[in-house]
């Protein structure tokens, strides 16, 4: 509601029940779906949407929220693009992270070329970093779409993308990422030109500050895909005629 700025019609309340008297209070039952309009400061100036959020345990235990829309600050008029770009992805198997490139790949057509640093930041830096790693290096939107699709069509030969499996290489890059003076140094490579090599740590599990690649002035976050959990169930059988129930495991 909060994306959208519109509030839904609540459910089940077409018939008030008489003991709810609203009346001459700032409370109301939202009976049909509406536009969610923020209120304003004595100055006039929009305030942010917040709403709370309420849960009650059938064990008498209660439990409230209260939300607030998230106003992303305004990027720096002066702050220098990033070219080319870390990409990076990453899932606890391989079947999740093909999932996870297909639908970052969707995703790009909301995107303009100007959300191009904004899109790898939130990908580095609001991410876990998982076992199976995925990172493309690109300058342009096209040329990650690019990588994206060479990636899921499991091209031969794909330039500027770099893929692993951490549990490969664990113990050597657990010793370089403990390395304070090693990190320091992996945050200039970039700008030496070497963002691809880092990019092939990345993808073998070594942990990378991608905040080192921005210094004071950083990108904004932006709302892209969350993780592609897996679509299984895990239900108890019925009991088969004449026999013990059947079972699956997790």
């Amino acid at each position: 509601q909060m994306r959208h700025r519109t509030l839904a019609k609540s459910l089940h309340c077409d018939e008030i029940n008489p003991y709810i008297d609203l009346q001459d209070s700032p409370f109301y039952i939202v009976r049909d779906t509406q536009s969610w309009t923020p209120l304003s400061d004595a100055r006039g100036k929009a305030l942010p949407l917040r709403a709370g959020v309420s849960s009650f345990g059938f064990g008498g235990v209660n439990a409230h929220v209260v939300l607030e829309e998230y106003r992303p600050p305004a990027a720096p008029a002066n702050a220098p693009a990033i070219r080319p770009q870390a990409f990076v992805l990453s899932a606890k198997t391989s079947e999740r992270l093909r999932e996870q490139a297909a639908r970052l790949l969707a995703a790009l057509a909301e995107y303009g070329e100007d959300d191009l640093d904004a899109l790898a930041y939130t990908l580095q830096t609001g991410r876990e970093a998982m076992g199976f790693r995925l990172a493309c290096m690109a300058a342009s939107l096209d040329e990650l779409r690019g990588q994206l699709q060479g990636y899921l069509a499991d091209a031969a030969e794909l330039n500027a993308v770099y893929a692993g499996e951490a549990k490969h290489h664990r113990e050597a890059m657990a010793a370089l990422g403990g390395d304070e003076e090693l990190q320091a140094t992996l945050g200039r490579w970039p700008q030496r030109g070497k963002l691809g090599k880092l990019l092939s740590l990345w993808s073998k599990g070594l942990d990378v500050d991608w905040s080192r690649l921005y210094g004071n002035e950083r990108p904004r976050r932006l709302a892209l895909p969350t993780y592609p959990f897996a679509q299984e169930r895990y239900w108890v059988a019925p009991r088969l005629a004449g026999g013990a129930a059947s079972t699956r495991t997790a």
